[in-house]
């Protein structure tokens, strides 16, 4: 993400948060002059402002969701099947699950998904998957390799900064 994005995401989030009041700061000023229709545009401005700003939530949510169903259906095979499958079987299984929670390390550490939030509930977990999972799965050689897994390494680190205060 360059200077532009990331500067232009900041912006976006601002307004994100503050543009339906300014509907209503606008729309008291039009009462004031009695411009009634003005008023009632941005009054449904308003309106419209709120319904895109929930949607918007319940597409996190919805995202997020799958992808911790993924997870969960995962780590059940994990303690189901783990240990009874040959080792070419093992790899594929630990590529799919590492994959998986590095897309969803991704999405926190980007801002898409509050990362508060989630270290709140699911913060024991992470720490969990990539303390007993990750690094007795992987050589050392891989667990130190900053291109290996990148995000989950981040989102670890992070939790586990926040878990030490």
């Amino acid at each position: 993400m360059n200077k532009f994005q990331f500067c232009s995401r900041k912006l976006w989030i601002y307004c994100y948060d503050w543009l339906p009041w300014f509907f209503i700061v606008f729309a008291i000023i039009a009462a004031e002059l009695k411009n009634w229709s003005l008023m009632l545009s941005l009054l449904g401005l308003f309106l419209v402002s709120l319904i895109i700003r929930q949607d918007a939530e319940a597409r996190k949510l919805q995202i997020f969701s799958e992808i911790f169903r993924d997870i969960r259906n995962l780590e059940k095979e994990y303690y189901d099947k783990y240990e009874k499958q040959p080792e070419e079987e093992k790899k594929k299984w630990d590529s799919l699950f590492f994959n998986t929670i590095e897309y969803m390390a991704y999405l926190l550490n980007r801002g898409y998904v509050p990362l508060k939030d989630f270290e709140d509930f699911f913060g024991e977990a992470v720490k969990d998957w990539y303390e007993n999972i990750f690094c007795k799965h992987y050589p050392k050689k891989k667990i130190t390799d900053p291109t290996c897994f990148p995000e989950m390494k981040k989102l670890y680190k992070e939790i586990k900064r926040v878990r030490s205060r």
